[in-house]
């Protein structure tokens, strides 16, 4: 619970042998998948229980959770796998390899009988519906205004279960939001075109499906969903604050923001859009930046070890802690009343 000093205590937490570049939940979020870009992977169940250790011997570039059942999907350089938790390949899609600092995006549709691939097109990415024996569906070009060929995708799931965001990032050429609906095996993709051209990160669904949240240059604005009607928007408390794209609900009225420079979170009031204060994780605290990075020696100021975060269902958070040696250390933060 949150004290007066936005002090958070983690409901509970996890120590990985190895990195957690990526990170995948089941919809109802009883489990939950950590992995590597070596393919090391760890399953912890909804209160971070740990459940199974593993390496899948590829190098991935994302990886989703079947909901029922104990497999894994993994995109990769040129192609998508599904696995068991051992490693044992259910099946293998193909496909061109990705450019460097390009890939792909995947996620179980449903009861995981389907899965959603985002692959290399001949113009751009496309958003593949495959089989689980492998025979793909359908296939839909995603409608970015320009060919990107470096660009990074990520799935967003709607709360409903049947429509993504997927999330283009170009660096400094650009980000994309597309929207996804895939209804009985059949795709449409359509561009958002509330967010074209602007510079933000992927959006977050309130857990309601109602409204979302996006950093959109340098802010953070709450969005009516599916109309995109703008709520209200939170500014920078100042010229040296820089919004990492990803943000999160944090409680009913309550958005969690990061400072770029500085990895420190910071609490937002949905119903002002004001910043309410800094997000202290116990066991986390800003210490002196030399102590967190070391090759800043002799720079001033504080940071934290936080690598990322993520949303929950009900506005709890996950954070993704760097350690000393090279794992790292996950953390489930509930907001207040939620047990």
């Amino acid at each position: 619970m949150i004290d007066p000093f936005m002090r958070v205590s983690p409901a509970s937490t996890l120590k990985l042998s190895h990195e957690a570049q990526y990170c995948a939940t089941t919809p109802d979020q009883s489990r939950m998948a950590f992995a590597a870009r070596d393919g090391r992977f760890s399953v912890a169940a909804g209160d971070l229980a740990l459940l199974y250790e593993g390496d899948l011997g590829v190098r991935l570039g994302a990886v989703a959770l079947h909901p029922r059942e104990d497999f894994l999907a993994i995109a990769a350089r040129d192609e998508v796998l599904v696995t068991s938790q051992s490693g044992v390949r259910c099946f293998r899609f193909s496909h061109p390899e990705w450019h460097d600092y390009a890939g792909g995006a995947v996620a179980f549709v449903g009861n995981g009988s389907d899965l959603l691939a985002i692959c290399p097109g001949k113009r751009g990415a496309d958003v593949v519906l495959i089989h689980q024996d492998g025979n793909v569906l359908a296939r839909s070009q995603i409608p970015i205004t320009e060919e990107f060929d470096e660009c990074g995708y990520y799935f967003v799931a709607h709360p409903s279960g049947t429509t993504w965001g997927i999330w283009a990032g170009a660096g400094q050429d650009g980000q994309f939001t597309s929207w996804l609906s895939v209804k009985r095996g059949r795709l449409s993709v359509r561009k958002a075109n509330a967010f074209d051209l602007l510079d933000h990160g992927p959006i977050e669904f309130h857990p309601s499906g109602d409204e979302l949240l996006v950093q959109s240059n340098n802010g953070l604005e709450r969005h009516r969903f599916p109309n995109l009607k703008l709520l209200g928007r939170a500014e920078a408390p100042d010229d040296d604050f820089r919004f990492h794209p990803v943000v999160a609900y944090f409680g009913p009225g309550m958005a969690v923001v990061r400072d770029v420079f500085d990895d420190l979170l910071h609490l937002v009031d949905l119903r002002t859009m004001r910043f309410a204060g800094e997000l202290i994780i116990a066991g986390h605290e800003a210490r002196p930046i030399a102590e967190i990075h070391p090759s800043l020696k002799g720079e001033r100021g504080r940071a934290t070890d936080l690598y990322y975060f993520r949303g929950l269902q009900r506005g709890a958070i996950l954070t993704v802690h760097r350690r000393p040696d090279t794992g790292h250390t996950i953390s489930l933060l509930r907001p207040r009343n939620e047990r």
